[in-house]
């Protein structure tokens, strides 16, 4: 954010006497700054969303069996999550869910 801020200063000390200015630099290096932010709020929420060891998943109760790392891809960017693996209780070879996907409304998208 600094950076952004810093870029914006000189921008401006550039225009002074109607000289013009580059604002794309403005524009990319802003863009970059919020975009920075906004990929930092989707890893929190989607951390967030990485629950207890037992979740009921449609009435059915399921164990977590695993945890890993893995990239969504937001409007901001990608962001690295570590995600819980969970697996219907007493049942060996049940399809594996992420509590990720089953809770997040959010527009990203696992990968």
């Amino acid at each position: 954010m600094v950076e952004a801020l810093a870029a914006v200063t000189k921008s401006r000390a550039e225009t002074r006497g109607g000289k013009a200015a580059d604002h794309g630099v403005v524009e990319a290096v802003a863009g970059e700054a919020v975009a920075r932010i906004g990929r930092a709020a989707h890893q929190l929420v989607l951390q967030a969303l990485d629950i207890d060891p037992a979740v009921l998943i449609g009435g059915v109760r399921h164990a977590r069996v695993g945890r890993c790392e893995a990239t969504y891809y937001t409007l901001a960017g990608s962001v690295i999550v570590k995600r819980s693996l969970y697996r219907s209780v007493g049942q060996r070879n049940a399809k594996v869910a992420l509590a990720h996907e089953l809770l997040n409304n959010a527009r990203a998208i696992a990968g």
